[in-house]
């Protein structure tokens, strides 16, 4: 029995809108939205108890890290470890430290530890583990792994004085920085370096 196309058709676009719909509708997707709709402020006009957005550049607060594969002074890193036929990751590596983000007006302490997100690191460094640099041998053996040509790798890092944009809930003003950043399960911070949100 022929198929009528004009049936085949309108299924065919309702369950692309059905998908479109479930997209738009997760909560990841809202989440997003949300993120992209809080307006930016100066560190200075900051306030407990609300959702902001600040741009500024990142500074140590304390203790910084050293990201184990470029070598980069950091204040978070992620390292993946995958395997290249089928993707499938078999080893992560991440760390992160409290630290600052400083515009012309003040500084705002953000506590990485709990949930947050990273939207895009313009400078990840990723590819095939033999072509790590030097780095990557020490890391590899660290775990327990042998430099392979079946592997490759991903660095993520957010670098010191790299300028990003954080974006989440104001816990309070404190006595060493304007703004203290938390983070919600509900709503965690998005920290990213995406030239249209530092724009934004």
């Amino acid at each position: 029995m022929p198929v009528d196309p004009i049936l085949f058709a309108t299924i065919a676009v309702a369950l692309a809108a059905s998908v479109l719909m479930g997209m738009f509708l997760r909560p990841s997707a809202r989440r997003n939205r949300k993120w992209r709709s809080v307006s930016r402020r100066e560190v200075c006009n900051v306030r407990g108890g609300t959702l902001a957005k600040i741009v500024g550049r990142v500074l140590p607060f304390g203790e910084g890290l050293t990201a184990p594969i470029s070598a980069r002074s950091c204040v978070y890193y992620r390292i993946e470890i995958s395997r290249v036929q089928t993707g499938a990751e078999i080893l992560r590596d991440e760390s992160n430290a409290a630290f600052l983000v400083a515009d012309h007006t003040g500084r705002a302490m953000v506590r990485p530890p709990g949930h947050f997100a990273i939207l895009r690191d313009v400078n990840m460094k990723s590819g095939p583990v033999t072509q790590g640099g030097p780095l990557i041998d020490a890391f590899l053996a660290m775990h327990g792994l042998e430099k392979s040509d079946s592997l490759r790798y991903m660095e993520v890092a957010i670098p010191v004085d790299e300028t990003i944009a954080v974006i989440g809930q104001v816990e309070r003003a404190g006595a060493e920085t304007t703004a203290i950043f938390i983070t919600r399960p509900e709503f965690p911070l998005l920290i990213t370096d995406e030239t249209d949100i530092l724009r934004g």
